[in-house]
């Protein structure tokens, strides 16, 4: 909440909220998560760990920052394997019946994630995100398999 107008600059929280409200109100289920990395604090991924427990979110993506040249937010260092698990943990234990969905910055942890399963994460945002390459769902599939996770064909 205290981050959100550092980087959204075209619709404030108060606003965010709002719409998340009006969707649960007609029945929809809210996807709301958010991108770690951009040069926030703990205390402001705790805080939207919090914000979308209180909202009842079902499906929560955590990307992590992959900084592009030529973007605004390049110069970023890239985020830990140890910082993106910790955070996938903490969003678990405070959402702990949402979807965790690993999405954005997989390529930044061993084995695409595999950690990040056993941290806390439940589902994956799979196939090319925004601007890089994401996971396949061929390779998902064959690295929640080899976790012993049940796979729908």
């Amino acid at each position: 909440m205290n981050y959100f107008p550092h980087i959204c600059t075209t619709h404030t929280y108060d606003d965010k909220i709002a719409t998340i409200k009006l969707a649960q109100e007609e029945g929809l289920c809210v996807c709301s998560g958010g991108i770690i990395g951009m040069g926030e604090t703990w205390e402001d991924r705790l805080d939207m760990a919090i914000s979308l427990a209180e909202l009842g979110i079902e499906s929560i993506p955590i990307n992590a920052l992959m900084p592009i040249p030529g973007t605004p937010l390049e110069h970023l260092p890239l985020l830990t394997e140890d910082d993106i698990l910790r955070t996938v943990a903490f969003f678990r234990y405070i959402n702990p019946e949402a979807n965790i969905r690993l999405a954005a910055g997989r390529k930044l942890m061993k084995n695409n994630g595999e950690k990040a399963f056993k941290s806390g994460a439940s589902a994956s945002i799979t196939g090319n995100m925004l601007t890089t390459a994401g996971s396949t769902i061929a390779s998902d599939r064959a690295l929640l398999k080899s976790m012993g996770r049940k796979v729908i064909e």
